[in-house]
C-alpha cells in the first residue's frame, strides 16, 4: 500500500550515477531526461524533499496575503510588508539547504527588483 511505496521512495539513491559527465559542455538535456524517466522513486523522493522543506516558508507567505491581506482586509499588506525581510531570511536560508542549483536562481532573482520585493535582493 502507501506505506511501501513512501518506504521505497525514501530508499531510492543515486548511487553515484548520474545523467552525463560533470562539466560545463557536457550537459545534455535529453540524457537527463531519460536518465530520470528510469528513475521515477528518485524523482518522487526529490519532490517529497523539496516540499516538505519549502512548506513553511509558502504557508506563510500565503497565510501573510491570503489571511491577513485579502481576508481581514489589508488592502495596503501592511502585515506582508513587514513581514518581508523575516521572510527574505527565510528564503535565503531555504536556497543554501536546497543547494546549488536554488542559489544559483537566488542569485539570479536578487537583481530583479521588478519581480520580486526589494528585501529579498538583498
Amino acid at each position: 500500500g502507501a506505506a511501501a511505496v513512501g518506504g521505497a521512495i525514501s530508499r531510492a539513491e543515486l548511487d553515484g550515477e548520474a545523467p552525463y559527465a560533470p562539466g560545463t559542455d557536457s550537459y545534455d538535456p535529453a540524457a537527463a531526461d531519460a536518465f530520470f524517466r528510469a528513475r521515477p522513486l528518485l524523482v518522487a523522493k526529490r519532490l517529497c524533499s523539496l516540499s516538505y522543506l519549502t512548506g513553511g516558508f509558502t504557508a506563510g507567505v500565503l497565510w501573510d496575503w491570503l489571511v491577513l491581506g485579502k481576508l481581514l482586509r489589508d488592502e495596503e499588506y501592511k502585515a506582508l510588508k513587514a513581514s518581508e525581510p523575516n521572510r527574505a531570511k527565510e528564503a535565503l536560508n531555504l536556497c543554501e539547504q536546497l543547494g546549488p542549483t536554488f542559489i544559483k536562481l537566488g542569485q539570479a532573482l536578487s537583481i530583479r527588483t521588478d519581480l520580486i520585493p526589494e528585501a529579498y535582493a538583498l
